[in-house]
Parts: structure tokens; sequence; C-alpha cells
């Protein structure tokens, strides 16, 4: 928790065994093989993207519900909230729920994704609480040559004023199993891949 609320984001080694990541692979694989490349400069001209992912396979339960990614949403983003209700003082509890999910495969080719952050699209100011705390699973290793996403550590206590600056951004590099846990306000986008044919996902 320390490390995630200093520096917003830190890899978790070994999130998911060998059989997890292989049945992932048997009910993905498949769906990211048959998608168009996204085709936009955002989302990524050389990569493919598939939503809806507890539709496609049964096997994610186990990462997201993972204690060291469920307690610590749960404990940054479950804090009491004070109000009045009559003459009463009463605190109310945010819950937590799970909003988008996608299986993301970069290839060859691709370029750099411009930085950003997620928890934009709550059109919120920063700094402030947490609205996201997000998990990318690697189910592939992710290296400097490949993709790795970039992240910029800190950024989540930045106000909205300062923008990101590519030499601030660091790649993310963790073996396949690998989870990468992350806030809302931190500015992060896919590295370019123009080194390596390996694909990443």
């Amino acid at each position: 928790m320390e490390i995630l609320e200093r520096d917003g984001a830190l890899i978790v080694e070994d999130l998911a065994d060998a059989g997890t990541l292989k049945a992932l692979w048997d009910d993905l694989g498949p769906a990211l093989d048959a998608r168009d490349y996204s085709g936009d400069w955002y989302n990524g001209t050389r990569t493919r993207r598939v939503s809806s992912i507890f539709a496609r396979t049964n096997r994610l339960t186990p990462v997201v519900t993972h204690p060291l990614f469920l307690g610590a949403a749960r404990r940054i983003m479950q804090q009491p909230v004070h109000v009045w209700i009559g003459r009463s003082r009463t605190a109310l509890v945010p819950t937590v729920q799970i909003s988008g999910t996608q299986a993301i495969q970069i290839h060859h080719g691709q370029g750099k994704q411009p930085l950003h952050r997620d928890d934009a699209l709550h059109l919120r100011r920063h700094p402030g609480p947490t609205s996201r705390v997000q998990l990318m699973l690697a189910m592939s290793d992710f290296t400097a040559d490949n993709g790795g996403t970039l992240m910029i550590p800190g950024s989540h206590h930045w106000d909205d004023e300062r923008p990101p600056r590519a030499e601030e951004a660091f790649p993310t590099e963790m073996r396949a199993g690998s989870g990468l846990i992350w806030l809302g306000g931190v500015y992060h986008g896919a590295a370019p891949t123009p080194r390596t044919p390996r694909v990443r996902a």
C-alpha cells in the first residue's frame, strides 16, 4: 500500500500461474486472432482489442479477486464519506466493481500510444480521491522493445495543468503471469514496437 500510494504503480510477480495463462490463451486467443487491428491513432493501428472478457472466459476470476489486487482496491477506494441525513451524521462507504475489461495484443510496428490517465473518463480533477485501481495481467513477457506499457511513477499526484513528458516515462518489464497494478490517475501508454517481431499481450 505504501508503494502503491507513493508511486501509483507496482508489479506483482506470479499473479497468475502457468495453467491459468494457458486457459486464458485458449479462451481469448481465437477472439484476438479473429479481430482486426483497432485502426486509429489512439487505440493502435497495429493493436488488437477484445472486450467483455468475462463473457469469454471463466478463468479470470481468481486473478481479479487476488488479495493483493482486490485488497488494495478496497483499501484505497472504500474510504468512508460522511454525510448528513436529517439530523444524523452518517458514514457511507463506496462499493467497488469491475468496469471495463479488455484483452490487448500489440503487434510489430505499433507506434507509441499518447500518455494519458484512464480516470479522465470520470471527468474528475487531480489530485483527488482515487476512482480507479487497475490491473494489467501480462499474458506474455513485457519488455522495453515489445511495447511494455510506459508509466510515469508518481504522476497521480500531479494537478491537471502539468502535461506528461515522454522522457519521464519508464517501460514496464515483467514476465508472463505478472500483474501491473496501477491507479487511474497515473499517466501511461503503450510503448512503440519497432525493434522486435514478438507480440505483446
